[in-house]
């Protein structure tokens, strides 16, 4: 019986250049790949300035949440525990 698909077995790479569609193919893939990475950049540098912003708030209303608090939620949480918020608590007098 002979095989239904002649490039079984075979280098992807191999096969690609056969066709005459490696640096066609490479060429996208990596335009993908630095597409991918350039919007993870985009989403981390949203995450600091969000995470900068929210720091700024807390120092200048002294209103924050406790981490043995936040700790016990993201633990339930991650348990599939219903749990009540943290609350916010002053700690600055």
């Amino acid at each position: 019986m002979a095989k239904s698909n002649p490039h079984t077995g075979s280098r992807f790479d191999t096969f690609l250049k056969a066709e005459g569609i490696y640096d066609e193919v490479q060429a996208r893939a990596l335009r993908r790949a630095l597409a991918e990475h350039v919007a993870e950049t985009k989403r981390h540098r949203s995450f600091l300035d969000e995470a900068k912003r929210a720091d700024a708030a807390m120092q200048e209303s002294g209103v924050g949440y406790a981490m043995p608090d936040v700790h016990a939620y993201v633990e339930a949480t991650v348990r599939g525990e219903q749990v009540k918020r943290p609350s916010p608590v002053k700690w600055r007098k």
